[in-house]
């Protein structure tokens, strides 16, 4: 049980039929002597939401390890125009994101869903353990590629373990991404405006503006392994 690959204890690991372990300090946890047959183990810790919600776990074969991530609840505004809003959300970390609308977000009354998730950055860019998608709804009607009228701020508040394989810690930036690749989500709004850092507070500030999804990232070392063949 890891949040952004760091161990989460006290997590309650059902199987299908009743039996269940808490997680230790190391994340682990052991459900020991079961018959031979196939189980569903569901994780949960309120108000916590996982990646997977659920995993299927055949017995035998036998030593078999299932990881879940740990993530904050999604959470649902309505942006009401003329009407500022915020959504805060707090990671089991001890950190906070605070996603903030100003009056003039919208024209129409509009519903956005922000929803905490995991992203992968390839082999430059290391996944710093923030992202999320926001959705855009009206009624029933998901808003695809939703504008705001005015730039929404984002303020994410990492730890030093988040940066623990970034090489530097002012080229942390935000991505947004368009299906097939990660883009700079400053750009999202024109003009694009530019970050603000605290690095005594471990704090990064920016604005975007459309809806999709995004993930906090910072530049790491990428190790390249030759291949060695042995002549015939």
């Amino acid at each position: 049980m890891a949040a952004n690959h760091m161990p989460v204890s006290d997590v309650r690991i059902e199987v299908s039929n009743g039996i269940y372990d808490l997680t230790d300090a190391s994340g682990r946890y052991i459900v020991s002597e079961l018959p031979e047959q196939t189980y569903t183990l569901v994780p949960s810790n309120s108000p916590w939401v996982f990646q997977p919600t659920s995993a299927s776990l055949t017995i035998p074969p036998y030593d078999h390890w299932q990881n879940f991530w740990i993530l904050p609840a999604p959470q649902t505004i309505q942006l009401i125009p003329g009407t500022s809003a915020q959504i805060t959300f707090w990671e089991i970390q001890g950190t906070d994101t605070v996603v903030q609308f100003p009056q003039d977000a919208v024209t129409v009354t509009t519903t956005v869903v922000l929803t905490p998730t995991l992203a992968n950055g390839g082999m430059d860019n290391k996944f710093t353990g923030h992202a999320f998608n926001i959705a855009a709804y009206r009624g029933e009607e998901q808003l695809s590629e939703f504008f705001f009228n005015v730039p929404i701020t984002i303020t994410i508040e990492y730890s030093d373990y988040d940066l623990r394989a970034v090489t530097d810690e002012a080229l942390l930036n935000m991505q947004t991404w368009d299906g097939s690749t990660w883009g700079e989500a400053a750009l999202t709004c024109d003009p694009p405006l530019p970050y603000s850092y605290d690095f005594n507070g471990n704090v990064i500030t920016l604005s975007i503006c459309q809806s999709g999804r995004f993930a906090l990232f910072g530049p790491t070392n990428k190790i390249s392994i030759p291949l060695l063949y042995k002549a015939p």
